[in-house]
């Protein structure tokens, strides 16, 4: 069956959705979505949005069933992402891979030390940096159509788009405030993403309007039991060199 044709299986079935599924069918799921990304990997480099879709998906089929079950799932799809990390050359690819790398994480050090690398990598202006906030703005809503060009984004497939920081970011920083205020699993594991993400767009738009965001990153939580060790350690350093750029950056007379 060709990739198409499996994809849309998949979806007929109900498979790749929010809705519960048993231990085995997400056994099942993850590792025909594996092989499928393998089998792209291998003969179809050039197909790179469906490959993209794939990792996307495998980090967030859902576990359930016994801890031992879950445990199970959840080694599947660390396996194949962090294979994925380490094997695509593609920048945009390893950025999906690690992001959903992080969304099967959970007090896990292994993932939270994958997650630190390539931080260390997204720098002001890096390549990691460029390729992440161009994505943010693209998810979100924020850029969809570029007029110089005439050309129709679509996430997954970036085209020649890439943020040269001056393109409005509303979306992007409304939904990473709010998640930085919300306690749901899914926003505590993006949470040091978050804070770099938060800081890298402030600073390539010359920290205009962090002030507003002031009191909620500083009120952000970052002490869960869903947090390894090495995890809570990076989210305070992150967090209080985000709060410190802003003062430093920002007339102490208008932080709110």
């Amino acid at each position: 069956m060709s990739f198409s044709g499996c994809w849309a299986q998949l979806w007929a079935q109900g498979k790749v959705s929010n809705s519960r599924q048993t231990p085995e069918e997400s056994k099942k799921l993850c590792n025909n979505l594996t092989k499928l990304y393998h089998h792209l990997f291998e003969y179809r480099p050039d197909l790179k949005r469906e490959r993209w879709n794939l990792l996307y998906y495998i980090g967030r089929i859902k576990a359930y069933g016994s801890k031992l079950e879950i445990e199970e799932i959840k080694n599947l799809q660390k396996d194949i992402l962090s294979r994925a990390l380490e094997s695509e050359k593609d920048a945009e690819m390893r950025r999906t891979a690690i992001i959903s790398l992080i969304n099967c994480g959970g007090n896990d050090e292994s993932i939270d030390e994958k997650e630190v690398e390539y931080l260390e990598n997204m720098t002001p202006n890096s390549e990691n940096d460029l390729i992440n906030r161009s994505l943010q703005l693209v998810y979100y809503g924020d850029i969809g159509y570029i007029e110089e060009t005439k050309t129709i984004i679509v996430f997954g497939m970036l085209a020649d788009f890439k943020d040269n920081g001056k393109y409005p970011w509303k979306h992007v920083r409304e939904q990473i405030i709010k998640s930085l205020k919300n306690s749901e699993t899914h926003s505590l594991l993006e949470r040091l993403w978050d804070l770099r993400t938060l800081r890298l767009f402030y600073h390539s738009r010359g920290w205009v309007g962090a002030e507003h965001d002031y009191k909620a990153i500083s009120e952000t939580s970052i002490d869960s039991d869903i947090f390894s060790a090495l995890k809570k350690k990076k989210l305070f350093e992150e967090k209080e060199k985000l709060l410190k750029e802003i003062k430093a950056n920002v007339p102490h007379k208008i932080l709110r």
